[in-house]
């Protein structure tokens, strides 16, 4: 009989789709945001779960499995529509694998940028 026991990953990263910053996500308010999760390692793959703000987020990613050799690399895309209300929030992505006894977690916050209108008066002349 032949037994094979699962190997955790070994590790995690969480960035935004096109930009080099890894702990902090800049934004402007009605923009979406790009964010890729990568799971390195693991046998079987990781299952990948999406938070903001500690409330998972069930829908807007998906997730793609490669294998390598004799593990596996996961990869998720979140897409996530922001408003200034999103501001300082933290998204995480958490890597769940029956060989780990708490799951792998990257986080960022969000940066939101809104743009303010400038109103300037002037004197009626009479």
């Amino acid at each position: 009989m032949l037994f094979l026991s699962a190997e955790s990953p070994d590790s995690i990263q969480l960035r935004r789709i096109g930009a080099d910053g890894v702990n902090q996500t800049a934004a402007s308010a009605g923009e979406d945001v790009e964010l890729e999760c990568v799971v390195e390692g693991g046998n079987p793959a990781s299952r990948v779960r999406w938070f903001a703000r500690d409330q998972e987020l069930s829908a807007g990613h998906i997730q793609e499995n490669i294998r390598q050799k004799r593990t596996w690399r996961s990869v998720s895309r979140l897409t996530l529509p922001v408003s200034k209300a999103d501001n300082g929030a933290v998204v995480t992505c958490a890597a769940e694998h029956p060989a780990l006894k708490a799951p792998l977690t990257a986080k960022t916050t969000l940066t939101i940028h809104c743009e303010y209108l400038s109103l300037s008066s002037t004197p009626a002349s009479h």
